[in-house]
C-alpha cells in the first residue's frame, strides 16, 4: 500500500557515476530523509519533475514542497504539493523496471 506524505526537497543534484548521468534528489519529511537515483532519461526525469513540483528551474527545487507516495521506504511518485499532478520515475525506464536506488536517512545520520 502506497503511504504519502508531505515534504521539502532538500537538494536537487546530478551526478557522474561510471560514465553515466544520475538525478539525485533529496527529499526531507522533518525526522527522515529519502534520497531517490533516477537513472534513465535524465533529461525527461528533470522536465517531469519540475513541472510537477511547479517550479521552472532545477536551482529553484531545494526548498520546495511536494508530496511523496513510498512503499516500504522506497519512493515511488512524487506530486505537485496541491494539484493533482504526479511524476512516477519508475515509468521512466523502458523495461518497466523502477530506474532507481534508495536510500533513506534517519536523524543524525543526515
Amino acid at each position: 500500500m502506497l503511504k504519502m506524505q508531505y515534504a521539502r526537497i532538500a537538494s536537487a543534484s546530478l551526478l557522474l557515476h561510471d560514465n553515466h548521468l544520475r538525478c539525485k534528489i533529496t527529499f526531507d519529511f522533518g525526522d527522515v530523509c529519502q534520497i531517490l537515483f533516477v537513472h534513465a532519461r535524465i533529461a525527461e526525469a528533470m522536465h517531469c519533475l519540475l513541472k510537477t513540483v511547479g517550479v521552472s528551474s532545477w536551482n529553484t527545487l531545494p526548498g520546495a514542497f511536494c508530496r511523496v507516495r513510498s512503499r516500504d521506504l522506497a519512493v515511488e511518485e512524487i506530486g505537485h504539493i496541491e494539484n493533482d499532478s504526479w511524476f512516477i520515475p519508475g515509468n521512466l525506464n523502458s523495461s518497466g523496471e523502477a530506474a532507481r536506488e534508495q536510500e533513506t536517512v534517519h536523524g543524525e545520520e543526515r
